[in-house]
Parts: C-alpha cells; sequence; structure tokens
C-alpha cells in the first residue's frame, strides 16, 4: 500500500493497482488513511497490552531470523564449495593444455565456461546460459 493524498484526504492505493498487466485489480484498491490506520493501531496496541502475544510474535520473528540465516549460510557454502570445484577443473585444464592433451579449440571453449561460472560464483555476472 502506498500512501497518498487526494482533495487533502489521506488514503493508501495498493501498488499493484498501478500494474494491471502484472497483477489482477483489488476489489479495494483505495483505503481511507484514518481507518486504515486506527485498525493497525488497535492491532498494536492489543499486542503491547498483552506481552504473552508480542513475546510469540517476538520469538517467532527471531526464529525465522535464524532460519534465514542457517539458509544464507547454507548456500554461502555451497557456493564456496562449487567456486573451489571450478577453480580445480580450470587448474587441470590448463595443465591438459600445457601437456597439449586437449586442443587450442577446446581449451577456449570449455575455458569460456568455466570463467563465466567463476564469475557468477563470485558476483561478477550471470553466464550467458542463465
Amino acid at each position: 500500500m502506498n500512501g497518498e493524498s487526494s482533495h487533502g484526504k489521506p488514503f493508501y492505493r495498493c501498488g499493484a493497482s498501478k500494474d494491471r498487466l502484472r497483477f489482477p485489480i483489488p476489489r479495494t484498491p483505495y483505503r481511507d488513511a484514518v481507518s486504515l490506520e486506527s485498525v493497525a493501531w488497535g492491532e498494536i496496541e492489543a499486542l503491547l497490552r498483552d506481552p504473552a502475544t508480542l513475546n510469540a510474535a517476538i520469538e517467532e520473528h527471531c526464529a525465522s531470523l535464524a532460519l534465514d540465516h542457517d539458509t544464507a549460510a547454507s548456500e554461502a557454502s555451497q557456493a564456496r564449495a562449487q567456486l573451489a570445484k571450478v577453480k580445480r577443473q580450470r587448474e587441470l585444464l590448463y595443465s591438459d593444455r600445457l601437456d597439449e592433451t586437449i586442443s587450442k579449440e577446446m581449451f577456449k571453449a570449455k575455458d569460456a565456461q568455466l570463467e563465466a561460472s567463476e564469475s557468477h560464483l563470485t558476483g561478477g555476472g550471470c553466464p550467458a546460459r542463465c
């Protein structure tokens, strides 16, 4: 929801209502700011008056943050392992080229693929196949 004003009256408009190609038009794309904020503040006040509910909400939020952190740490670990594998493959490729066990053309093609993968894994861009 985006806060806006019309004829001096504040209201909120559904942001999706501006992008009708991607999102269906909501039933009520506009909401009166005073009534919407009244409901929101009522919910906030109810949470603040009930410490058990507030603590449960805080614990749930902290648990979701911990889960997000664990997921991110796992993904980072996987990316580091993939990067190490790509670097090893490039080292072997260079060794094979030095030993002349692969052709120059094959070396160039494979090195370009590995370089794109390495760049992608280090945040340098997406390989052409993405």
